[in-house]
């Protein structure tokens, strides 16, 4: 296990899914019950910590990890524990790129373009 004090980084994807309100409940159902391999395996691959939002049919995916964390070559990792895999290709088929993603992308990353730690200023905290 990673101890927290390490570094870490921060990654965001969008996905869509599929225009389907059965597959769309699927998946929200799957979420809400991973399986028990799923999560320890995660950690073990240096994801420290993984929300998904959804609004509509838009995926969005705040990844905490280690350092070390490539997302690259860290989801290739986590596709080698069979149930993995298994699941992905559950999830895979309710998926479609999102429009911006780029011809092998499938969760296209986002660029960060805000990041309210880099603008802290301790004297105005200090005033509220």
């Amino acid at each position: 296990m990673v101890a927290l004090t390490e570094p870490t980084k921060t990654h965001a994807f969008t996905v869509c899914l599929k225009d389907d309100a059965a597959g769309i409940e699927r998946y929200k159902a799957y979420h809400a019950a991973p399986w028990p391999e799923i999560v320890p395996w995660l950690r073990t691959c240096g994801v420290l910590d993984m929300k998904i939002y959804l609004r509509g049919r838009r995926l969005f995916m705040h990844l905490v990890t280690t350092e070390s964390f490539d997302p690259e070559t860290g989801f290739k990792r986590i596709e080698e524990l069979p149930a993995a895999r298994e699941w992905n290709e559950i999830m895979y088929p309710l998926q479609t790129p999102a429009p911006e993603a780029g011809p092998n992308e499938w969760w296209a990353a986002m660029d960060l373009i805000f990041d309210m730690q880099a603008h802290r200023s301790n004297s105005s905290e200090d005033e509220l």
